[in-house]
C-alpha cells in the first residue's frame, strides 16, 4: 500500500518559510537604505569639505555645472 502524505502539513511548512523569507528581504532591504543614506551623507560631507578647502560656494559648482551641459 502507497504511504500517505500530508500535503497540507508540508503547504504550511513552505508557508512559514516563505513568511521566514520575506521577513529576511525587509530586513535587508532596511539595511540597504540605511548605507545608501549613511553614504549619501558621507559623499555629501566630501563634497562640502572639498568646496571650502577650495574656496567654492555651491552657486559656484551648480553655474560649472550647467556650463558643462
Amino acid at each position: 500500500m502507497a504511504r500517505q502524505v500530508d500535503y497540507d502539513a508540508k503547504i504550511a511548512a513552505i508557508d512559514e518559510k516563505i513568511v521566514a523569507k520575506k521577513a529576511q528581504l525587509k530586513k535587508l532591504k532596511e539595511q540597504k537604505k540605511s548605507l545608501i543614506l549613511r553614504k549619501a551623507k558621507n559623499d555629501n560631507a566630501e563634497l562640502v569639505l572639498f568646496m571650502q578647502e577650495n574656496k567654492i560656494s555651491a552657486a559656484d559648482v551648480v553655474s560649472k555645472l550647467k556650463q558643462d551641459q
